[in-house]
């Protein structure tokens, strides 16, 4: 017997009516309900947004550890001194509020590790037990479709 929860994710919601606005070339148009916060999990990999404040926060290291003064000084400039006021300080800020690091930690390269394993970790310890419920049995039911599609 399934639980109520995952009845809910796996039933189909109906389609409202067609309007004018669910018509495209005078074919309907579907309206689904997703869950697309579920597909990296399905998928094993990052969300979205932690895909994006990762690659901001592996530019803003190799910034932060150029073999070139003149960069180096720019974004520590930008980073130490305008924090608010450089685009490089507030993305550091909101990396570092994102992710949970420490700002000084996050600056002085220490304690920040930008592996994809370290934070798919992170992020499989953030999602709660319905969801990766959930996830495991939409996995199961995918490779039962794949197993009697050969």
């Amino acid at each position: 017997m399934l639980s109520p929860a995952l009845l809910h994710y796996i039933t189909i919601t109906p389609a409202p009516p067609l309007t004018q606005f669910h018509t495209n070339v005078n074919r309907p148009t579907p309206v689904w309900n997703t869950h697309s916060y579920l597909l990296p999990l399905l998928m094993d990999m990052l969300p979205f947004t932690d895909d994006i404040h990762k690659r901001s926060a592996s530019f803003i290291t190799a910034r932060l550890k150029s073999d070139s003064t003149i960069v180096r000084s720019v974004a520590e400039f930008g980073i130490l001194v305008g924090r608010c006021d450089s685009i490089l300080g507030r993305n550091t800020l909101l990396c570092c509020s994102h992710f949970g690091w420490k700002f000084d930690d996050f600056v002085c390269g220490s304690n920040t590790d930008l592996s994809n394993d370290t934070l798919l970790c992170r992020h499989h310890t953030l999602v709660n037990s319905c969801d990766w419920h959930t996830m495991q049995f939409l996995s199961e039911i995918i490779n039962v479709r794949d197993v009697f599609s050969l």
